[in-house]
């Protein structure tokens, strides 16, 4: 599968997580004028901090496909768009050479199979920790926003505890729904401190 990347920095998306996004470099405005005309998805990868060596080696290897819900066109050719993340993928090989802006061929990675029971009560253990962490007048919006999916769930979590970047990235990387829930377990704790 060949798709046009975006790497941002600091910025990970996980499946069902929307988020609004400003396009005003010339390359991405052509990445985004190539996916209203296509339809297809792009990718979202995180773009890691100055490191010495190829710029590619600052672009992250697992990501997110992603698909135009939403968009705003401005005077001055930039626009604002809302993102909606799908599935996850890994890079096999980058493609700089293709576009003005960074493509790659990448393979779908499905989370593997949890123990559906051990899942289950871990998420719905989890889920209450974190929405009793929170301050009590968030408490009934939190329950009534969180998607009855398991892996929206966690994404919502994982969304609502404004974790790192790197723990995100973590978080996506997962193999499976089970192993996400179980690095939540880690920072929950800390949503008392940081969920406003």
């Amino acid at each position: 599968m060949h798709i046009p990347l975006f790497p941002l920095p600091n910025l990970v998306i996980l499946p069902g997580m929307v988020v609004p996004l400003y396009i005003f470099e010339q390359r991405y405005r052509e990445l985004l004028a190539k996916v209203r005309q296509s339809g297809e998805s792009f990718g979202i990868v995180s773009l890691h901090p100055e490191s010495e060596g190829e710029p590619l080696e600052r672009v992250g290897r697992v990501g997110t496909l992603v698909s135009v819900t939403q968009v705003e066109d401005h005077p001055d050719g930039t626009s604002s768009i809302v993102v909606v993340g799908g599935e996850r993928f890994r890079v096999d090989r980058f493609d700089a050479h293709s576009y003005s802006y960074l493509c790659a061929e990448v393979q779908l990675c499905p989370l593997e199979p949890s123990d559906l029971n051990a899942l289950a009560v871990l998420s719905w253990d989890l889920f209450e920790r974190f929405v009793s962490s929170a301050r009590p007048d968030l408490q009934p919006t939190l329950r009534s926003e969180a998607p009855e999916d398991g892996v929206l769930l966690a994404s919502f979590v994982a969304a609502n505890l404004r974790l790192s970047g790197e723990q995100m990235q973590r978080v996506l990387e997962a193999p499976s729904l089970l192993a996400r829930w179980q690095l939540l377990a880690q920072w929950i704790p800390e949503a008392k401190r940081t969920l406003n």
